[in-house]
């Protein structure tokens, strides 16, 4: 498939990482993204990457370490910087990280 999109990147307030857990999904225990928002907190635009739960046909599958590998090293190089943060959703409420360092793993 060919796609593209159009953001006016003047919009863009905040980047955030996300490691969500309050999605609803019970294959999937967690989604990892990348979310654009506006000043007033509206998401514009999120970036989802391979889930490590599903396989390539998006079929439940075994934990796949190596997806969440790649959303890992994506998250450790930009976090921290130009104010980009790592947030952790789960059970309700919102964790905000704004480096890496000391991050604990959490499958």
């Amino acid at each position: 498939r060919d796609w593209h999109v159009h953001l006016n990147i003047a919009t863009v307030e905040g980047v955030q990482f996300v490691e969500n857990s309050d999605h609803g999904h019970e294959v999937m225990p967690k989604l990892y993204y990348v979310r654009l928002s506006a000043a007033d907190g509206v998401t514009l635009l999120r970036f989802y990457f391979p889930n490590p739960w599903l396989d390539d046909s998006e079929k439940p599958t075994e934990f796949q370490p190596e997806l969440l590998a790649y959303f890992e090293e994506f998250r450790d190089r930009y976090v921290g910087t130009d104010g980009i943060v790592f947030v952790r959703r789960g059970g309700g409420e919102d964790r905000y990280y704004a480096d890496v360092a000391g991050i604990t793993a959490e499958v």
